[in-house]
């Protein structure tokens, strides 16, 4: 509920440091494409679930990384900014667990890529979640409770095969991105 965020916080501003360094020292001579591999599920909602949950399970995952890089306003998702904030606010802190960036971050950040690398290996149930720890983490952060649908088929990997999963990841990146280019690097 915090380590994680801020190892995150500073792989993304290393990756916009490495991005520029090598657009600026070494581009025209390699010709190179610079990217950033992010891993997320797709999530479905569970029966009676609001797809309003899956947009925020999908933003608090994925977005997480990539909002900073691939969206309009270049900055964490505004759902996961709130949520951790609130959330934070009810551990009776008085500042958030999540990092913010500084203006000139976010603008080293925004479009520092000129891909999305994907991994992408399952997709999960959402429910609301109903428990919250004492202490905060991801999920609980993100307000959601996981499952795995039963008819989903399970091989020898410990993932659920949900291809379908995969398509419906890559429209959600196409419309919430706007169509950036993605290269599927694990499935």
């Amino acid at each position: 509920g915090e380590g994680e965020y801020l190892c995150g916080h500073h792989v993304l501003l290393s990756h916009a440091k490495a991005y520029h360094l090598y657009k600026q020292k070494y581009a025209t001579k390699f010709q190179g494409k610079i990217g950033m591999s992010i891993n997320s599920n797709f999530f479905y909602p569970q029966e009676g679930v609001s797809e309003a949950l899956v947009d925020q399970a999908v933003h608090h995952m994925l977005g997480w990384f990539a909002n900073p890089i691939f969206s309009e306003n270049g900055n964490y998702p505004q759902i996961m900014i709130d949520n951790i904030k609130r959330n934070s606010e009810n551990e009776g802190r008085l500042e958030s667990r999540f990092p913010e960036f500084t203006a000139a971050e976010i603008s080293s950040l925004k479009g520092s890529s000129d891909f999305l690398a994907l991994n992408y290996y399952t997709s999960r149930l959402v429910k609301p979640k109903t428990e919250f720890p004492d202490k905060f983490d991801w999920e609980a952060d993100a307000g959601i409770d996981l499952a795995v649908d039963p008819s989903w088929i399970s091989g020898s990997s410990i993932f659920p095969s949900v291809p379908k999963g995969l398509y419906d990841l890559l429209i959600w990146i196409k419309n919430e991105y706007n169509n950036p280019t993605v290269l599927i690097t694990e499935n």
